[in-house]
């Protein structure tokens, strides 16, 4: 049989790279363990709106991939919501079920798995054999999940901030709008008490000629 060239490893990798990078960006990961939040509704009998606030309120403890709409749980994240699911029903306090999770799990930080790889993966050697390079790649596909991963923290960290900069900028909007507002009364204001002091002095000219004309007529 004829060996395979160092061309045709690299091939390899760099088509399966690209392919692990289009499936992580359009949300379609090649692990079919991989699950949804209507899959982890389904799979408890939960209100998917139930499950979706469980799994943005303990994100942090339940390993996932990608971000947003195309954020996927891991299978390590069942035995997560097992546990999350029983302290809601003793405790029914999130904050309490969170200090017990941060008791018995440690947080999901993709940026440490993200260095760990990065740092051990090793450079293919020319002649590597393919079941080697099959561990290769799996590693290097593992990487670049977890990079994914990292980004979409980043991801949700910016909309966020955005959500808040657009709150700031409603709320200034309605305090600009509060002020012009004020401002028009006090023009209305202005205009009125000028109105009223007119009037008044009509009325004392009116007065004094009326006393005068008072005057002229009496004996």
């Amino acid at each position: 049989m004829k060996p395979y060239s160092a061309k045709y490893y690299l091939a390899c990798v760099s088509f399966f790279l690209l392919a692990r990078q289009f499936s992580i960006f359009y949300g379609y990961d090649m692990d079919a363990s991989l699950l949804t939040i209507a899959e982890l509704a389904k799979r408890y009998g939960l209100p998917e709106s139930t499950a979706r606030f469980y799994c943005k309120r303990f994100r942090d403890y339940l390993p996932h991939v990608g971000a947003g709409k195309r954020r996927r749980y891991r299978a390590e994240a069942v035995e997560v919501f097992d546990f999350i699911l029983a302290e809601m029903q003793s405790r029914k306090n999130a904050s309490a079920v969170e200090a017990s999770l941060a008791a018995k799990f440690p947080r999901y930080t993709e940026y440490s798995e993200v260095s760990e790889h990065t740092e051990t993966t090793p450079l293919a050697p020319v002649g590597l054999d393919p079941h080697a390079m099959a561990s290769l790649l799996r590693v290097q596909g593992k990487a670049l999940q977890d990079i994914a991963s990292a980004l979409g923290r980043f991801t949700d960290r910016d909309e966020e901030l955005t959500s808040l900069r657009q709150d700031l900028a409603d709320k200034d909007a309605a305090i600009s709008q509060l002020r012009l507002e004020m401002e028009n009364l006090r023009r209305l204001q202005d205009e009125a008490e000028r109105i009223h002091q007119q009037d008044l002095e009509q009325l004392r000219k009116w007065l004094a000629h009326l006393a005068q004309e008072q005057a002229k007529d009496s004996p």
